[in-house]
């Protein structure tokens, strides 16, 4: 039996948390933008240690089935240099520049792990993670940067 089909739960479920994130983080009001901000720190956070936890499963020890895995483009101990710039907008500041840039980065990294699915570079069959987590990390990015640069 064929675990089940997850890429379009995870796509609809990563673009309508997107969408609402992004939607959110556009608000003039500063409630939506610091429960924005809230959700950008724990989701950070989580992403942060979980990558930890992976870049050490990968380097720190011999265990195959979590060696060269790809889910580290998604998430990565790189989201801990974000947290500063949410904890800024959670306070109703706007971030530094560096926090929009490391958020441009998470995309980058998303969207080099859907580009290898596309190519069928990797192995690992990870595309409905990608599916639900580009997106936020797009979204988030997104609201950083309009922070950083209001209109």
């Amino acid at each position: 039996m064929l675990p089940p089909d997850l890429r379009w739960p995870f796509l609809i479920a990563g673009l309508s948390i997107g969408i609402l994130l992004a939607t959110a983080g556009r608000s003039a009001r500063p409630g939506p933008v610091r429960a924005v901000a809230a959700f950008a720190f724990a989701f950070q956070f989580t992403a942060g240690i979980v990558g930890s936890i992976l870049l050490f499963l990968w380097l720190g020890t011999e265990h195959r089935a979590a060696w060269r895995n790809e889910n580290l483009l998604l998430l990565n101990p790189l989201a801990f240099a974000l947290l500063p710039g949410w904890w800024r907008v959670l306070r109703g500041r706007a971030p530094r520049r560096f926090a929009p840039r490391m958020a441009g980065l998470a995309v980058l990294l998303g969207a080099f792990a859907l580009f290898s699915k596309i190519l069928a570079t990797f192995a690992q069959e990870n595309l409905h993670w990608i599916l639900l987590l580009l997106p936020i990390h797009l979204a988030l990015a997104l609201v950083l940067l309009r922070r950083r640069n209001p209109a």
